[in-house]
């Protein structure tokens, strides 16, 4: 299941231009990167699959969300996590690359954890 996170950032870097992102590919791959780490290590199951999703809107703004079998509502550390830590610290990690960060639950099917990253030059996601 682990081999999903290099395939996910891979397919980002190809798909993301072709969607109309213009923003700094490395922050976007980061994003989608740890959305997707977050999924596999902490929501995975065997036999379970975790699905992304991006789209880009009309202000050039990136949305991603990853959407796992787990209704465990993810969380920001309540205390900063040590640098040399090997987790803990990756939705930290995307809302410090500006992104947005927000989830839903659904106790049956599990979450989607949602990342919106604004186009700098843009005026911001509507919805």
């Amino acid at each position: 299941m682990r081999v999903a996170v290099p395939e996910v950032r891979r397919t980002a870097r190809r798909v993301l231009p072709q969607l109309g992102f213009d923003g700094d590919p490395w922050v976007a791959e980061v994003i989608v990167t740890e959305l997707m780490t977050n999924a596999v290590l902490h929501a995975g199951e065997v036999g379970k699959s975790c699905t992304v999703r991006w789209e880009v809107d009309a202000a050039g703004g990136l949305l991603v969300g990853v959407t796992d079998c787990s209704s465990g509502e993810p969380r920001l550390p309540a205390v900063p996590v040590p640098t040399d830590a090997e987790c803990g610290r990756g939705l930290s990690l995307v809302e410090a690359l500006g992104a947005h960060v927000t989830w839903e639950t659904d106790g049956k099917r599990g979450k989607c954890v949602r990342a919106f990253l604004p186009n700098e030059g843009g005026h911001g996601h509507e919805g």
